[in-house]
């Protein structure tokens, strides 16, 4: 109902009411992330603000989305911010090392491993650091007190 309502505005106006809607919350200082969808999808304001303020959303998300970065710091460029997705990935697309092996073997005897899996899923950086060394994945095995033999 929601998109269908949304899609029976006109383009052009539709348009204009995110500009305003990005205006208005970012004078009322609403957070760049959550600004940033209006003004993406608005009229350029054609004051620079658009880009100071996507320069701020982008910055906040890659602080947000890194894991594994120390507080403040953040990927040097998009590929390296990636890499962590795409290793997590390759992980799976093939048969997976023993050490993954053994984690997918816990969270099928333990519940608690397969909730923390499951809860961790959509932080690829952060489970990449899980599975990128048997050490790692043996640590986080033991801190859900599941740990299982490598190899």
């Amino acid at each position: 109902m929601r998109r269908a309502v949304y899609d029976a505005i006109p383009t052009a106006e539709r348009s204009l009411l995110h500009s305003t809607a990005a205006r208005q919350l970012a004078k009322a200082g609403v957070a760049a992330e959550s600004v940033a969808p209006h003004a993406l999808a608005g009229e350029p304001w054609g004051d620079g603000a658009v880009v100071d303020l996507l320069r701020r959303a982008a910055a906040r998300s890659l602080d947000r989305g890194c894991s594994t970065c120390s507080p403040g710091t953040r990927p040097a460029s998009a590929s390296e911010a990636a890499r962590p997705v795409v290793e997590w990935t390759n992980v799976f697309m093939q048969p997976p090392p023993p050490h993954a092996q053994d984690l997918l073997g816990a969270a099928a005897r333990h519940q608690q491993v397969a909730d923390a899996f499951i809860d961790n899923f959509d932080d690829p950086a952060a489970m990449w650091h899980v599975l990128s060394d048997p050490a790692h994945t043996a640590e986080w095995l033991d801190r859900l007190g599941a740990r299982t033999p490598v190899g």
